[in-house]
């Protein structure tokens, strides 16, 4: 049946609280069991569970027969590392270069690596130095230390961050011939320490060499041992006139101070401080008698360098058989020559003299190194020269030479050496108002022709030296182009050059009357209107020399020179120092001197290659007498 909407919508619930709390206390126990429950049905289920994996596991494991099991784990960290550190280093470089010599030194480099990782401080010695050549080099280095001998030496110290590049400079310190192609071998060891001293070190070492060259030395160049007559005392104790050349043909200046010169059988030393310039020449002999200017008997020229020793040349040197040795501070031989036949029995005697020796040259003979500074160790370095042969032709003396008039200087010159020709002599003409204390140059380096015009001057060279003098002589001298010390001079006795006023210049007879004007010079010793031939020469009085003992500067005239490219002779050496007179000295009487015959003597001359040099100090030398003088008015 249908019901109707009414009975449809409505509906009647109806709770009796009292009932709900029934309910709600009647609940409290069935909870707890169902807590019971669920508890004991999850302890079931663990237990099934833990059964079955056990169960599983069991049969898994009854499977395997072995099993391996690994434990494994890797760390990596790529920014970081971990290190010792280290001290460790090595040396390279090059030997030394060139071969060492006197005038030139040599260098090696070394430069240091560092192989470890720590900065460090070094330094470095010498160690195992053998060989001859070891004992005359000395090192330098470019960590500041000065030259030191080579064996012993030592650096200062530096550190590698400072510097790695060690620059070492050798120089020899002798010249000796013996020292030439030797050879001295060593090592260099660097001992290197950790900076701040903290234990860590390390040594290097590096083997070096250093050679000699050859080089050019001082050499022994001439020896004049056999004395002539008129050349002076020959083994007289008290002056003996021996002596030698040196000739230093290097580039360098040498002093020779402390040397010594060696014969058979005994030493002179050089005390004085005396340096031979580069290509220049020194004489050396007991004292200045041998070339005293206007007394001596050798006139040496400018630029030659004079040593005084002072006492004899060793014991005196033989005539017949003989040596020389040159010797440097340390002893070491630099040259030595020997003439006859050597004797062990000689005190200095060694076996590196020539047996036979050179040839004796006989009386008034000189040996010498033909051409100068020849050496290759042998007896044909050496000739035996002897002096050209010259005669002075005229003037001869007594003649009468007007100043202001030409004249002919007539000689013959022969030459005995080579190859005889006497075109190869050079000739010198020189001038003296004094009877020969002083010379004043005419002509230097002219052609051996036999003659020679010469138009007689006021002055020669204005202002510098007055001509007119009844002391007058004319000087010839002739050099053999082979050495420098073969030549020979002759001289004329004294003659008269009076002045032609008339034959003067405007120039010069302004100046002689000036000087008449001054009262320097007479009026009665100048011919004025001509001189007539039958005139006799005035009588000219000397009051020049007042002024004449005073060195006079010798200067060659130019206009009559014939130059060579072989040789270039010396001005003529005078007495003191030169005085360059501004006016004519004053003219003073004095007596006439009696015709004496004509004097020969021997000069020398520059031979190539010798360049002009200021002359040391050295000890004095012994003056020329000469008249008391006054010195002209300025």
């Amino acid at each position: 049946m249908k019901r109707s909407p009414k009975e449809k919508t409505i509906k009647i619930k109806i709770r009796v609280l009292k009932k709900r709390r029934a309910v709600k206390t009647v609940r409290k126990k069935p909870l707890k069991k169902q807590k019971k429950r669920e508890l004991l049905k999850i302890l079931s289920l663990k237990t099934i569970s833990l059964f079955l994996i056990v169960g599983l596991n069991w049969l898994g494991l009854s499977a395997v027969v072995v099993t391996f099991a690994y434990f494994n784990d890797a760390e990596n960290s790529a920014q970081n590392s971990f290190q010792a550190a280290t001290l460790s280093f090595s040396l390279i470089g090059d030997d030394f270069l060139p071969s060492v010599s006197p005038s030139q030194n040599a260098t090696s480099t070394i430069d240091l690596q560092n192989d470890g990782l720590l900065d460090f401080i070094y330094g470095a010695r010498v160690e195992n130095a053998v060989g001859a050549l070891c004992n005359f080099l000395e090192l330098e280095s470019s960590l500041g230390s000065a030259y030191q001998p080579l064996i012993g030496f030592s650096t200062a110290t530096t550190t590698f961050s400072a510097s790695s590049t060690v620059i070492f400079d050798a120089r020899l310190t002798s010249n000796g011939k013996s020292l030439q192609n030797q050879m001295c071998e060593f090592k260099f060891v660097f001992d290197g320490e950790q900076l701040g001293g903290a234990g860590f070190s390390d040594m290097g070492e590096i083997n070096r060499t250093i050679v000699s060259g050859e080089w050019p030395s001082i050499v022994i160049n001439k020896v004049y041992y056999d004395v002539a007559v008129d050349k002076g005392n020959e083994g007289d104790a008290s002056n003996p006139d021996e002596w030698i050349e040196l000739y230093n043909p290097t580039d360098e200046d040498i002093n020779v101070k402390n040397w010594s010169v060696v014969d058979n059988y005994a030493t002179s030393t050089i005390n004085a401080n005396i340096t031979i310039p580069a290509l220049s020449f020194a004489v050396v002999s007991k004292n200045a008698s041998t070339w005293a200017p206007g007394t001596g008997y050798w006139n040496l020229p400018d630029g030659v360098i004079k040593i005084i020793l002072g006492e004899k040349i060793g014991d005196g040197l033989a005539n017949t058989a003989e040596m020389l040795i040159l010797k440097d501070t340390d002893g070491n031989i630099i040259d030595q020559m020997n003439w006859g036949t050597p004797s062990p029995s000689w005190d200095n005697y060694n076996s590196s003299l020539w047996d036979p020796g050179l040839v004796p040259t006989g009386d008034g003979g000189m040996a010498a190194r033909v051409p100068a500074g020849l050496d290759t160790d042998t007896v044909s370095d050496w000739q035996n020269l002897t002096l050209p042969s010259l005669t002075l032709d005229y003037p001869v003396g007594g003649e009468t030479w007007y100043v202001g008039h030409d004249y002919n200087v007539q000689w013959t010159a022969t030459n005995p050496n080579g190859d005889q020709d006497n075109n190869k002599l050079s000739i010198d003409i020189y001038y003296s108002k004094n009877s020969g204390n002083t010379w004043a140059a005419i002509a230097t380096s002219t052609q051996n022709d036999g003659s020679y015009d010469w138009h007689v001057p006021l002055f020669i060279e204005p202002g510098h030296y007055y001509v007119p003098s009844s002391h007058a002589r004319i000087k010839v001298a002739a050099t053999g182009p082979e050495n420098f010390m073969a030549q020979v001079a002759a001289s004329s006795d004294d003659f008269c050059p009076p002045i032609d006023y008339d034959a003067l210049s405007p120039e010069d007879q302004q100046l002689v009357d000036q000087l008449v004007s001054e009262g320097i010079i007479d009026e009665s010793e100048v011919i004025r209107g001509g001189v007539k031939d039958e005139e006799q020469p005035l009588e000219i009085t000397d009051q020049d020399e007042t002024v004449a003992t005073t060195t006079e500067t010798i200067v060659p005239d130019t206009t009559a020179t014939a130059t060579t490219t072989e040789q270039t002779l010396p001005e003529e050496t005078p007495v003191e120092e030169p005085v360059v007179e501004e006016i004519t000295p004053a003219i003073e009487e004095q007596p006439a001197i009696e015709e004496q015959p004509v004097v020969v003597e021997e000069l020398i001359a520059i031979e190539p290659p010798i360049e002009p040099a200021p002359e040391p100090e050295s000890a004095p030398e012994e003056p020329a007498p000469a008249p008391a003088e006054e010195a002209p008015a300025e």
